[in-house]
């Protein structure tokens, strides 16, 4: 009887071990698993990013932007607001949204915003775009960039690469400033058009040359992020 106790107990035991390492089998695997998944996701962005055509993605930048309140067009008493976008001459190295008001084909003002630069190696290769994240308290730009490479570049999941700690070496640091302008009516005009009328106390604002200053001050900062490989 006793020796039966004791066969019983030992095979208790054996199957208590058996099990403890088929979980940590398991647990191992699965670990191995979602390990791979993690770096298969991460090559996958890369490769996306390293098969972009520099001025291509340029262009198809540019274009997204004309379809933003960006690309303002306004005819008032012979005076005409427009805006292009093009390389900057204030943001050298950026494309920029040029707004300037012309009056018998003349330039009187100008306001230039800073959107994107797109940074190649020496061989011509995308390395990585630095692109305006925020401006006037919005992401206009940040979204047009999105778009395209959601559309064009089979990114769908950016948003979750530029919020998601595994991609974190796709992402690095930007800069700020803060936008031109040469004209604080035509600056104020800019924030009304892109991000509707400014109200104070419940009132439209009208410009006024002596009390527009606070006004700017809260619109024209600007920040920008860099998105892509070898950062």
């Amino acid at each position: 009887m006793k020796n039966k106790k004791i066969l019983i107990l030992i095979l208790l035991v054996i199957i208590m071990l058996g099990i403890c390492l088929i979980m940590v089998t398991l647990n191992h695997n699965s670990k191995d698993g979602l390990k791979d998944d993690s770096e298969s996701e991460v090559e996958m962005v890369e490769e996306k990013f390293s098969k972009i055509d520099p001025e291509e993605f340029k262009n198809k930048i540019i274009e997204e932007l004309k379809n933003t309140k960006l690309n303002i067009s306004d005819s008032e008493n012979k005076n005409e607001v427009v805006t292009k976008f093009d390389d900057g001459e204030k943001f050298q190295g950026y494309v920029s949204a040029i707004i300037t008001e012309q009056k018998d084909n003349k330039v009187t003002a100008t306001v230039e915003i800073p959107c994107f630069k797109i940074n190649c190696d020496s061989d011509g290769n995308f390395k990585n775009i630095e692109y305006t994240l925020e401006i006037m308290k919005g992401n206009t730009i940040g979204n047009a960039v999105k778009n395209v490479l959601k559309r064009d570049y089979g990114m769908e999941n950016i948003d979750a690469v530029l919020g998601s700690e595994k991609f974190r070496k796709f992402i690095g640091t930007g800069t700020s400033g803060t936008v031109y302008y040469s004209s604080k009516e035509l600056f104020v005009k800019t924030i009304s058009e892109i991000t509707g009328p400014i109200m104070i106390n419940n009132h439209e604002y009208q410009f006024n040359e002596n009390n527009c200053q606070d006004i700017i001050d809260l619109y024209d900062e600007y920040k920008t992020v860099t998105v892509g490989i070898d950062l």
